[in-house]
């Protein structure tokens, strides 16, 4: 059954299998293309044990493209999503 892996302002998938570092360097490069070089983008990442590896990669594909990253480590998508 074929599903999304981009809901709820959100990635998931099954680590390793679905959601590997190589497509998070992919999908942060092609995050931080869409923004100007300079700009700050923050990221954040679920509990779970596989999840540092992907933010890293993450991490690593949106620095590649100029823009600088603020990695708030384990915070709930709501609260990071919050605009005051």
């Amino acid at each position: 059954m074929a599903r999304d892996l981009f809901s709820d302002a959100k990635v998931t998938g099954v680590g390793n299998t679905e959601l590997t570092p190589e497509f998070a360097a992919k999908l942060g490069a092609a995050f931080g293309a869409m923004l100007e070089e300079n700009r700050t983008a923050a990221v954040c990442r679920g509990a779970s044990n596989v999840t540092p590896n992907d933010n890293r990669a993450l991490y690593a594909g949106i620095l590649s493209t100029g823009v600088n990253v603020n990695d708030l480590q384990t915070i709930p998508v709501p609260v990071l999503g919050r605009k005051n």
